[in-house]
């Protein structure tokens, strides 16, 4: 049984996956946040992190330790940081910085915590998500994602960030949830949905906005489970 946690900052980023799981008769539930598809051999713990980073590494330490996941999926929302983006894209990460993490300048790549583990970067599994997102007919952009504690709703301060870390895209917790799983060892990958363009306009564009975007993630993500476990 392959064992995977799906993980999101919010109730509204992971209730379509529980959703999902309640229309499907190929999944049963196991307890609260255990659904399991024998015919596939899979076992998915989804759950909710909470907003910010501190929220997402406590929590995500509690799961590898509970669970013991083969891959840790964070699905949800993020900003978009490239000219020609749009919201409802697909942006997975294949790369993680901490925007508001700085050390000493001891030649350490800005972003990253010194003597910190490689991430896990789950290739050919992304591989697939980008040719699922295509058949599904989501945008879709591969890349390094950002991660700071704050919402990004300035377009000068995007810009700052464009100009040092070059992203896709920007949230508030991926970036920890890739530092755990590396230290661990484990396989991460974000998988988000654009909810905005991280500018000035930010926060209106997710006020007057109702859409669902916030199910694609989940029906990608679930999609490409179903297409290739050897890809995991």
């Amino acid at each position: 049984m392959i064992k995977i946690a799906l993980v999101a900052a919010m109730e509204q980023e992971i209730i379509p996956l529980f959703e999902q799981f309640a229309t499907d008769s190929a999944w049963y539930q196991k307890d609260e946040k255990i659904f399991i598809n024998d015919t596939l051999g899979i076992s998915v713990y989804g759950s909710v992190l909470g907003v910010g980073k501190v929220n997402a590494a406590y929590h995500t330490a509690e799961i590898l330790l509970e669970f013991s996941p083969k891959l840790v999926i964070n699905i949800g929302f993020a900003g978009g940081m490239q000219h020609g983006v749009s919201r409802g894209d697909i942006v997975i990460g294949n790369d993680y910085r901490q925007v508001d993490f700085q050390g000493f300048n001891m030649g350490n790549e800005a972003g990253i915590i010194p003597k910190s583990k490689p991430y896990v970067i789950p290739e050919i599994f992304i591989k697939i998500l980008v040719e699922k997102s295509k058949e599904l007919g989501y945008p879709c952009h591969v890349g390094r994602i950002t991660t700071g504690d704050f919402f990004l709703s300035d377009s000068k301060k995007k810009q700052e960030i464009i100009d040092k870390f070059t992203p896709v895209a920007f949230d508030m917790e991926s970036a920890a949830v890739a530092h755990v799983c590396a230290e661990k060892g484990v396989a991460f990958v974000a998988v988000r949905t654009l909810s905005d363009l991280a500018d000035d306009q930010a926060e209106a564009t997710i006020k007057t906005s109702s859409d669902n975007i916030e199910q694609r993630p989940v029906k990608l993500v679930l999609n490409t489970l179903t297409r290739s476990l050897a890809s995991i």
